[in-house]
């Protein structure tokens, strides 16, 4: 696993660095030019100023660290020696012992401070901040700010800029600065490489999860359409069998209702004929006896014709009178016959259809038969069919699953690389975001704050206004029972002109009373309004100071959010360089997570948060490499290791 050079980190302060560069044995005016040096080397380097109070500028002063680092290892033992020292009055010993001071403000960036020039100004800015309480120029939290403030430097000319010459003089270190600078200017262009690699070897790894998720994509999509092809064929065959089937039993249905209507009609038709028989043997019975009559008549004519010929012309004319009758009887029964034999023929016929239907029936019932044998087979070729599909799609859902845990697991051990840089980021903006909203609430309770005084102001005067309205009433009151008496009193001496000045001055004190009266009730109403927009505009501020309450302690969470998370990644690449060997920069990592540690524990004082409601911080870091090479069971495993499941 290739191991990343990385710039130093370890956050320092202005006034430790003043502190390392003195002597112990130093006091007096030799400590106080010696930090004057210092803090003039901050503009030499171009240095950022010094951290303030505040917790949102506490800044690690990364280059400022990697001088002091430099000098530690290249100047000579004559110089001065840039180590921890334990000031003591009582025992002022050379030896460098290291002094336990909390950590300094965390840098809130991996990456280094860019060089700037401080301005005149800036070494005597201060934020007031009550989130860090930490002086910028001591160690001790308790120090008081104002002693420890760095004096103009000696160094500086009037313009903000370094003196050179003075520089040269009282800074014996030039020549190691330029060394310095030279290996801070390669440390950067290795960090820069090391950064291009790393965004290569994150474009590939991010194409392999991609081809991974495509693969997996295609898959599910194969095995979705395999299924709900399988899922049609089977819907197209059930909904077939069942149109089919429908249709089956309506025909077999209707074959059975008009067979037995055919039954029913020949059962009616042989009846019919029956009772058609009976109806014409019953018609002729009369006929056919009359019938018989007559020829037994005739008979008799006959008989007596051969007994009486003298009447033989007689007989003949009855005998043809008879056979007239005759004649007319057997038209009549002709015609009867003649009758029912159009209904016997039709009834016939009917009777010859139904047969023909029958049989129409029969060979149909057939047919239906057969139709559903058919009906049967290919419904069975399509269920052979699906299931056959199905088989294909089960298949490539679980290539589809066994690509989608190794895509899946790709991916969550990217989140673990990417997700405290997002959640930072995330902080970051939320921190600012809430600055934003603590700053509009601000705004708007002061606007409340002017809106109140003027609107009291408005209701001090409206209340004089009522006062005044109502000794004016008190007033006409008053005069006007005495207006009355004193015209009494002139109409009772009969000064009449007198009288009506009374009156008109009366009337004149009425009007007024009325009017006043009506610009009492006026301003009463609007004193009223002007109370109601009080009492809003106090709710409104009350409600803006508990928001900005509000919006203080969750700038406070998003902060201590973020410190958790900076600490829990500097101990992974920690833990990650300790196994490496690397215990230089395990030492650094340290340090970085001690400060992120001392911030947050700060903001948990002050704000009364606890830890344990931010779980769920990213607590991993997995080099890509290892991502990338791994897969099957070791990418399994280092995924155990960071908690994670396939199926995220």
């Amino acid at each position: 696993m290739r191991r990343r050079s990385r710039p130093l980190r370890a956050p320092l302060n202005v006034g430790d660095v003043a502190r390392q560069a003195r002597p112990a044995h130093t006091e007096g005016s030799e400590a106080r030019l010696l930090e004057k040096l210092v803090l003039s080397c901050l503009v030499v380097f171009d240095a950022p100023p010094p951290p303030s109070r505040d917790v949102r500028s506490a800044l690690s002063l990364s280059p400022l660290c990697e001088v002091v680092t430099l000098f530690q290892r290249n100047v000579t033992p004559t110089a001065l020696h840039l180590c921890r020292l334990t000031p003591s009055p009582s025992t002022p010993t050379p030896t460098p012992t290291p002094t336990p001071t909390p950590p300094p403000p965390l840098n809130p960036t991996l990456t280094p401070t860019p060089l700037r020039r401080l301005p005149p100004s800036a070494s005597e800015s201060v934020a007031p901040d009550a989130d860090a309480s930490a002086s910028a120029y001591a160690p001790d939290a308790d120090a008081d700010a104002d002693a420890n403030a760095p004096s103009p430097s000696p160094c500086i000319a009037e313009n903000g800029d370094a003196d050179p010459t003075l520089l040269i003089q009282l800074f014996p270190f030039a020549d190691a600065e330029k060394e310095r600078q030279a290996l801070v200017d390669a440390l950067r262009a290795s960090e820069a490489e090391c950064d291009a690699i790393d965004a290569k070897m994150q474009e590939v790894l991010n194409a392999q999860i991609a081809a991974e998720d495509e693969c997996v994509s295609l898959l599910e999509n194969f095995s979705k359409d395999a299924t709900a092809s399988a899922d049609l064929i089977e819907k197209k065959a059930n909904l077939l069998r069942a149109e089919e089937m429908d249709k089956w039993l309506s025909s077999s249905e209707d074959l059975e209702v008009r067979k037995m209507e055919l039954e029913i009609e020949s059962y009616l038709i042989s009846e019919a004929r029956k009772g058609v028989n009976v109806s014409i043997k019953h018609s002729i019975d009369d006929d056919s006896r009359e019938k018989e009559k007559l020829l037994k008549k005739k008979d008799v004519l006959l008989d007596e014709l051969e007994k009486l010929l003298n009447l033989v012309r007689e007989k003949e004319k009855q005998i043809a009178e008879n056979d007239a009758s005759i004649e007319a009887v057997e038209k009549r029964i002709a015609g009867v016959v003649s009758g029912f034999q159009d209904m016997q023929s039709d009834i016939g016929a009917k009777y010859d259809r139904m047969k023909s239907k029958l049989s129409q029936v029969d060979a149909e019932s057939e047919a239906l038969s057969i139709k559903k044998k058919d009906i049967d087979d290919v419904l069975s070729q399509e269920d052979n069919k699906g299931a056959k599909i199905r088989e294909l799609g089960k298949i490539a859902a679980d290539e589809a699953k066994a690509y989608n845990e190794a895509a899946g697991l790709r991916k969550g051990l990217m989140l673990c690389i990417l997700e405290y840089r997002e959640s930072k980021l995330g902080l970051m903006k939320t921190e600012e975001k809430f600055s934003e909203d603590v700053m509009r609430l601000q705004q708007e309770a002061s606007s409340a704050r002017a809106s109140l005084q003027e609107l009291s102001s408005n209701k001090s005067s409206l209340q004089q206004e009522i006062a005044s309205f109502e000794q004016r009433i008190l007033y006409v009151d008053k005069r006007l029972p005495e207006l009355e008496t004193e015209k009494k009193v002139a109409a009772a001496a009969r000064n009449f002109k007198e009288a009506a000045r009374i009156a008109a001055e009366a009337k004149s004190l009425s009007n007024e009373k009325e009017g006043t009266q009506i610009k009492l009730e006026r301003a009463t109403m609007e004193l009223g309004k002007l109370e109601e927009e009080i009492k809003e505009t106090v709710d409104k501020l009350q409600e803006a100071e508990e928001q900005i309450l509000l919006r203080e302690r969750d700038l406070a969470v998003a902060r201590l959010q973020r410190l958790l998370i900076t600490a829990s990644a500097a101990n992974a690449e920690r833990a990650a360089a300790v196994e490496l060997g690397d215990h230089e920069e395990a030492d650094i990592l340290l340090a970085e997570a001690k400060a992120a540690e001392y911030e947050a524990q700060k903001l948990q004082a002050v704000y009364d948060l606890k830890e344990e409601d931010f779980g769920n911080q990213p607590k991993h870091l997995i080099p890509m490499e290892l991502v990338y090479d791994l897969s099957g069971k070791q990418l399994a495993e280092l995924a155990a290791y960071v908690h994670l499941n396939p199926a995220s």
